[in-house]
């Protein structure tokens, strides 16, 4: 399968070629360049790498992230059929995937609402949870539906 996750994300190993990286910074902060623009994250922060990005971490405080990382076909394969109640959208989709493209650099990190952010928390566990456990015959379908959720 074209995911992986990495439970503490150190931001030595980036960008994880033909992938799509979607990290999640729990607590801290970390200051340096994406794609020679200055960024600045602070917890809870998200970071969307998409693999030609260019990060530079400059200084890190205290920082505990997660990266869930997919290769874009990843999102075009197997049908989600999970809930009755969930009905995925190809527009959906697109905006979610558009926080990795650089038309405008500043979407690489999307700002989380309060109300959000234990969402967003929950989803990724999730997440994490159906990579490690893939219980199922439908554990892939779960992924799909959480992370098009979370990038919604």
């Amino acid at each position: 399968m074209n995911i992986e996750f990495t439970a503490a994300e150190d931001f030595s190993i980036l960008p994880y070629p033909e992938r799509l990286t979607l990290i999640l910074i729990t607590s801290g902060s970390m200051n340096g360049t994406l794609n020679e623009r200055p960024i600045s994250i602070f917890a809870p922060g998200v970071l969307c790498r998409a693999e030609d990005d260019n990060l530079k971490v400059i200084e890190k405080h205290n920082v505990a992230a997660q990266s869930f990382r997919f290769h874009l076909e990843f999102l075009n394969t197997i049908t989600l059929y999970e809930t009755q109640d969930y009905i995925p959208t190809g527009p959906r989709i697109q905006t979610g995937l558009s926080l990795f493209q650089r038309d405008d650099p500043y979407t690489a990190v999307p700002p989380i609402t309060e109300k959000a952010y234990p969402l967003l928390f929950e989803w990724f566990f999730i997440l994490v949870m159906e990579v490690q456990a893939q219980s199922d015959a439908r554990w892939v379908c779960r992924i799909k539906k959480y992370l098009i959720q979370i990038l919604g």
